[in-house]
């Protein structure tokens, strides 16, 4: 059986290369044996709410002998003069369905997994469990249910995300009346969690869809 630190360096890695892939990740928060742990996205989350930490010096190479990439990240907490370092491993290849398959990403994956533990050991351990407890209290209110408008207009819209427990206040809603949609656009750029909460909210509304390249929601009607 898996130890809890090995399955959460499992998801991290998976976590990573969506991320590379183009994805957006919205899972911050791991619950391994009854345990919650902030994962690789919800540790960059837990940074930039803290503020003033910067990644200083990345360094990377590859071990032939061992055949993967071994990185070290320094970090800084420039609000307490504190400067870690993170370290990190990654194979260059692994077994899939029985197979050696060639992991394109390890050299990224180490590097990010090295981010990853420079960032922990730069932020207070109080700050880390109080975001823990931020995200699990979002999450709860983020699993009630809100009714889904009967009739899509932009103040309909707006209110089920509000009652859904998503962040509107730097949202706008707007009818597109040739198109015969409701379209909603974030005025502000938003953090991954923010943008996740009401990504997760309005998806829920039937043929919502989101437009990458114009960095909005439509909404059909």
């Amino acid at each position: 059986m898996k130890d809890r630190f090995r399955l959460m360096e499992e998801m991290d890695n998976k976590q990573i290369s969506r991320e590379i892939q183009g994805e957006v990740i919205d899972e911050l928060v791991y619950c391994v044996e009854d345990k919650r742990h902030l994962s690789y996205a919800g540790v960059r989350y837990a940074a930039s709410l803290l503020g003033g930490i910067h990644v200083k010096d990345v360094t990377c190479s590859y071990n032939e002998a061992l055949d993967q990439f071994e990185a070290t990240v320094y970090a800084e907490n420039r609000n307490s003069g504190i400067t870690m370092a993170g370290t990190a491993e990654h194979p260059t290849s692994q077994v899939v369905d029985s197979e050696q398959v060639r992991d394109m990403f390890a050299r990224r994956t180490a590097v990010s997994k090295a981010a990853r533990n420079a960032l922990l050991a730069v932020m207070p351990v109080d700050h880390i469990k109080k975001v823990i407890e931020e995200l699990q209290e979002s999450t709860r209110v983020l699993e009630s249910e809100a009714q889904i408008p009967e009739t899509i207009t932009p103040d309909s819209v707006i209110e089920y995300l509000k009652e859904f427990g998503a962040p509107t206040e730097d949202l706008e809603a707007r009818l597109h009346s040739h198109r015969n949609v409701v379209k909603v656009r974030p005025t502000r750029f938003l953090g991954s969690y923010s943008w996740c909460a009401i990504d997760r909210a309005i998806m829920k509304i039937p043929g919502t869809s989101w437009l990458k390249e114009e960095n909005r929601w439509e909404v059909p009607r």
